[in-house]
């Protein structure tokens, strides 16, 4: 892994003597069209509405599998 980080950095270390100046910050790497719409308030869904389609609910709430371990048992679940 030392001789993957080391390339890592050296290829971090050439692209800081780039000259960037005159370079235009991106958010992609090719032009990507963003339209926008309008926002428009809506009534918001009703509980069941929004719940309809969940796969498993408890209440008034999407049921999901824990993903993180119980506190104490080092375990999931």
């Amino acid at each position: 892994m030392t001789q993957d980080l080391d390339a890592i950095l050296g290829h971090i270390d050439a692209l800081r003597e780039l000259d960037t100046t005159s370079t235009e910050p991106m958010t992609h790497a090719v032009p990507f069209d963003c339209p926008l719409r309008p926002d428009v308030e809506e009534a918001p869904l009703s509980i069941d509405e929004a719940l309809r389609n969940a796969p498993r609910r408890e209440q008034n709430f999407f049921q999901v599998p824990r993903i993180v371990p119980s506190v104490g048992t080092g375990e999931e679940g």
